[in-house]
C-alpha cells in the first residue's frame, strides 16, 4: 500500500462491505487507520472498508465471500421486517393494547352496528340519503343547505329528525 497525498493506491484491495447508515462500524475503521469509501459495486452503492489481501486471488475471494454474506443478511432482515411488526411499532402508531377498543367482542359489536347502520339508511328517502352523504363527507350545514336549495334552519331541523331517527332505531 502507497500513499500519495489524499490517493491511497491497494495494491490487491480486499473490500469489506458496511451496512447503510452503520457510522460506528465507519468510525471503528477510519480510527484504525483503514480506508472506508463509498463505491457502487454489484449495482448497489454502500461504504467499504479497504484493506490489502497478500495476492489478488485472495483479494477477489474475500470481497465476493463478505459481498455474498452482507447481501444475504440483508435479505433476510428485509424479510423480518415485511413479516414482522414489533410492540414499539405499533405503539408508536397509536395501539394500545390495555383498551376496549381492540377488544374482539367490540371490533365485532361495532362492525354490526354499521352493518345495521348501513340497512337502515337503504330504506331511507332520496331526500334523508342525500344528507347521510353530506354529513359523510363532512359538509357543512351550509354547504348542503345551499346544495339542496333550502334554508340552513330547515336542513338543520331535518338533519336533527334523521339523526335521531337513526339513532332510535339502532338502539
Amino acid at each position: 500500500m502507497t500513499k500519495k497525498a489524499n490517493l491511497v493506491t491497494i495494491n490487491n484491495p480486499i473490500y469489506i462491505p458496511i451496512l447503510e447508515e452503520d457510522y460506528g462500524t465507519i468510525q471503528y475503521y477510519e480510527n484504525l487507520g483503514i480506508p472506508v469509501r463509498w463505491i457502487v459495486m454489484h449495482g448497489v452503492g454502500r461504504y467499504y472498508a479497504i484493506m490489502e489481501g497478500d495476492s489478488a486471488v485472495e483479494a477477489k475471494r474475500m470481497t465476493d465471500g463478505l459481498c455474498a454474506m452482507v447481501r444475504k443478511d440483508i435479505r433476510a432482515m428485509q424479510r423480518q421486517n415485511e413479516n414482522e411488526t414489533s410492540y414499539d411499532a405499533l405503539v408508536e402508531e397509536g395501539y394500545d393494547a390495555a383498551t376496549d377498543e381492540n377488544d374482539p367482542a367490540n371490533v365485532v359489536s361495532d362492525l354490526m352496528l354499521v352493518k345495521d347502520l348501513l340497512a337502515e339508511c337503504e330504506k331511507l328517502t332520496d331526500e334523508k340519503k342525500r344528507i347521510c352523504k353530506g354529513i359523510a363527507e363532512e359538509k357543512t350545514e351550509r354547504e348542503m343547505a345551499a346544495e339542496f336549495g333550502i334554508p340552513q334552519t330547515t336542513l338543520h331541523g331535518r338533519k336533527d329528525k334523521l339523526l335521531k331517527e337513526l339513532k332510535k332505531k339502532l338502539d
